[in-house]
């Protein structure tokens, strides 16, 4: 939630701001991960206020 709240909005309103934010979080999950790593990260749902 730390990483989202700190992105503008409109990062988040674009295919790419998207790609680049899962992209960010899956290499921040996966370096706290000792064993596997995150293969992919889906997004079901946007609130931006």
């Amino acid at each position: 939630m730390v990483l989202l709240s700190s992105k503008e909005s409109q990062l988040l309103r674009t295919v790419n701001g998207k790609r680049r934010i899962r992209e960010e979080i899956m290499a921040r999950v996966n370096t706290l991960m000792s064993k596997g790593k995150v293969a992919n990260v889906y997004f079901t749902d946007f609130i931006i206020q």
